[in-house]
């Protein structure tokens, strides 16, 4: 890790402007240059759906290097459309889409801990609504 600074890293992560291009990608892919949404298959909080991965909340200096390598050709899994999404966008491109979804991670917990509760059945029991006075 000679020569890499955390503090950019770190700087970039909390930046608004970056932050909303990379929201912006992340929903509406870039139409022009014909690269799709992540929206369509990751969901619309990037919490992942199904068997796809969740990408929000994961740290931005984990998710800009990666979304590098899958650009070059570093597969994810068989037939996973990341890498050729991820060949599709430019530096500025990889680093708002880190961006953004390192910034997601408030929203994507407050899912996964609402999936949880919905998830649980003993969250349901009548006992539990009698003790809190239902």
């Amino acid at each position: 890790m000679a020569g890499r600074s955390i503090g950019h890293s770190v700087q970039n992560q909390h930046r608004d402007d970056l932050a909303a291009r990379g929201r912006a990608i992340y929903m509406d892919g870039i139409p022009e240059a014909n690269i799709a949404s992540c929206y369509a298959c990751h969901g619309p909080s990037c919490e992942g759906v199904r068997d796809i991965p969740r990408f929000g909340g994961l740290a931005y200096t984990y998710l800009k290097p990666r979304l590098e390598q899958w650009g070059q050709g570093y597969q994810t899994g068989v037939g996973t459309p990341v890498p050729i999404v991820a060949r599709s966008l430019g530096p500025a491109e990889i680093e708002a889409l880190a961006s953004y979804l390192s910034f997601v991670k408030l929203a994507v917990a407050v899912i996964a801990r609402s999936k949880a509760l919905m998830a649980s059945p003993a969250s349901c029991a009548p006992s539990d609504r009698a003790a809190a006075g239902s």
